[in-house]
């Protein structure tokens, strides 16, 4: 299992449970689980980047999970009442849509890397004179 994998699946699960605590919780409350869970996932959001883990797409992937983190212990703290409700709420959704992102980019690695090995497998079932015949009759490019 990797990194991507893991990370996707716990911003999933931190951003559904400030989604169903925003409805289900009084504001005061949602405000401090929203700022606990806010330390944790930008805990998650940075420590594969800070491992080196990450290409561009997932880095910048990360870095917007982690200004969202960010953001939702700032407002957790700033605001109250209905106000910290409904910006829990859509913070929430955006954990999600994260978590979303992550496990599309975890599946385009793996089919990626899958074609890959496919290609380098079919490249070496081929004969090499047959290469090289094909190889001379494709126009230089």
């Amino acid at each position: 299992m990797n990194t991507r994998f893991v990370t996707s699946i716990l911003l999933g699960l931190g951003g559904g449970f400030v989604v169903v605590a925003s409805q289900a919780f009084a504001a005061g409350t949602l405000a401090w689980l929203a700022f606990g869970i806010g330390i944790g996932l930008l805990l998650v959001a940075l420590t594969p980047a800070m491992l080196g883990e990450r290409r561009l797409v997932g880095l910048g992937l990360d870095g917007l999970t982690a200004a969202l983190a960010a953001w939702t212990i700032v407002a957790s703290m700033v605001f109250s009442g209905t106000l910290v409700t409904w910006l829990s709420f859509a913070e929430g959704l955006g954990f999600v849509a994260a978590m979303l992102g992550g496990l599309v980019l975890n599946q385009v690695r793996i089919v990626t890397a899958a074609h890959r090995s496919e290609a380098m497998l079919h490249r070496e079932t081929v004969p090499a004179h047959w290469v090289e015949e094909h190889r001379s009759t494709t126009p230089a490019g």
